[in-house]
Order: C-alpha cells, then sequence, then structure tokens
C-alpha cells in the first residue's frame, strides 16, 4: 500500500506521520520516536515508543501498510480493544462477540435473535399483578403499624411484641 493514498496515514497527526514512516523504513521503532519527537532520555523514547505502537490510529495504518487486509486490522483492533474493557461488562461480552465472529469461531446471530418477538413483550406486560393487601399480612388480634407514607412495616402482638414485616416492592 502506498503512504499517499492510505485514508488512515492522512489521518494522522505530522508527528505521527514521521514516526510511522520513520518506522517502516528502519524497523526500528525507539529511533523512529526520536526522529518524530524530542526525547531527553532512552527511557522516555521507549515509553513512547509503546504510547504510540499501541494508538489505535498508529497501529492500524502501520498494519495497513505493511499490507495486512482489512479484516486483520479489524481483529487486530477488537482485541485492542478486548483488553481495555472491564471483564464481564457488557462491552467486554460485544466485543468478544465481535472477535469471534471476525474470526469465524462463531456465527453471527440471525435476524430473529437480535430483535426477539415483541408481541411476547407485550403479553407480558399486559398482565398485571394485583399487589396484595397489606393488612393481610397482619394476623387478627394485631396493631398495624404504618409509616408515614401509609405503608404496613410491621405490628404489634396481643402480648405487646413488635414484628416487622419484610420489605416487599408491588411489582
Amino acid at each position: 500500500m502506498d503512504v499517499a493514498t492510505s485514508e488512515r496515514y492522512r489521518a494522522l497527526t505530522d508527528r505521527q506521520k514521521v514516526f510511522v514512516t520513520a518506522y517502516l523504513a528502519s524497523g526500528n521503532a525507539v529511533k523512529a520516536v526520536r526522529e518524530a519527537y524530542r526525547c531527553k532520555s532512552d527511557q522516555t523514547a521507549r515509553v513512547m515508543t509503546y504510547q504510540l505502537l499501541q494508538h489505535p490510529r498508529v497501529a492500524d495504518c502501520i498494519a495497513e501498510l505493511k499490507g495486512k487486509t482489512e479484516r486483520d486490522i479489524q481483529i487486530e483492533g477488537l482485541r485492542r480493544d478486548l483488553w481495555k474493557c472491564r471483564p464481564g461488562g457488557y462491552e467486554r461480552a460485544r466485543f468478544l462477540s465481535m472477535y469471534l465472529q471476525l474470526t469465524g469461531l462463531l456465527k453471527p446471530p440471525t435476524e430473529a435473535e437480535l430483535r426477539p418477538d415483541r408481541q411476547a413483550k407485550s403479553r407480558a406486560k399486559a398482565s398485571k399483578i394485583t399487589p396484595a393487601n397489606p393488612l393481610d399480612r397482619v394476623p387478627a388480634d394485631a396493631t398495624p403499624l404504618a409509616d408515614k407514607n401509609g405503608i404496613v412495616r410491621g405490628y404489634k402482638t396481643a402480648d405487646g411484641k413488635f414484628v416487622q414485616l419484610a420489605d416487599v416492592e408491588a411489582l
């Protein structure tokens, strides 16, 4: 791939462009960083090298200019994104699903799987559950105790004992 025709190359900053061209010419990333940026020490150059090679636009541009296919570039991007996501999170699950689909290890979901039957949802919403009368939870010989909102939170038995009811929310 030619540098002049690459959209990814044109999207880079001027210094990133210098880094990419120097890196592709020499193969030495630390030397390329020293050409593109003013680094005062070798440690700074190594850190900047790592940061630049991890930068999504720079990494994708280098991969494209090295001749990788668009599919391979997308797979590498998904790998980077997977490492950044919180384990067990929704984002990680989505990226993992896309990664497995691109690598051919998982078949893509069908349209029916992506959009569950909306009628089943509307039927579930239509069946309303009537909340139980809170006084049904209080024995006949006890005195109900309600909070300032009128919600029965417990009762006092005939023996004078206080009983607290569990908080049950109506659906």
